[in-house]
């Protein structure tokens, strides 16, 4: 079963959720290119720095020497929430997400049924701690006071496609609140 949820969150925020995931028994992983190997991270935020833009991994601690010898883990891939700065002063945060794909069953997946029980928690909690947002502003994504917060101070505005290009194309949605 996929399951996925979108978001606008800022860095108090994934710090906050990858604090959850660790206490859950979650490892971050931020894969090279080719997705070959992938190097232990302490927190979402830190693979941010990496490759702001790519997806990570989320995967179970003890899967981890299965995934180092080939095999196949389930894994929950993370996309961040990307804040763009721009010279015009008008900055952009970008929809992130965590996104859980379904995998066949004719693959062989060790640990499948302790990860899922562990993702239902995650999305359950994550659901809790940022509720859906539906108004034309957030487009019914999970968002935080933080970032809500941030966009009413015009700190910066929310960016559709996560493109830089689409900074010269964005509006103070603030006056919409």
């Amino acid at each position: 079963m996929s399951q996925q949820a979108n978001f606008y969150l800022v860095e108090s925020d994934i710090q906050h959720t990858s604090n959850y995931l660790r206490e859950e028994g979650f490892v971050f992983l931020s894969p090279n290119q080719s997705e070959s190997y992938a190097e232990v991270v302490d927190s979402l935020n830190s693979i941010n720095a990496v490759l702001p833009l790519t997806k990570k991994w989320v995967i179970l601690k003890e899967d981890l020497s299965s995934l180092r010898n080939g095999r196949n883990v389930h894994r929950l891939e993370y996309l961040p929430s990307h804040l763009f700065i721009s010279d015009t002063g008008k900055n952009a945060l970008g929809r992130g997400r965590f996104y859980l794909e379904d995998i066949p069953q004719t693959h062989d997946i060790e640990n499948a049924e302790v990860f899922q029980d562990a993702v239902v928690r995650f999305f359950r909690w994550f659901k809790r701690q940022y509720p859906v947002k539906k108004d034309a502003i957030f487009y019914g994504m999970h968002t935080s006071q933080a970032v809500i917060k941030r966009v009413q101070a015009n700190e910066f505005f929310i960016s559709l496609n996560n493109s830089e290009k689409d900074l010269e194309k964005i509006v103070d949605l603030s006056k919409l609140l």
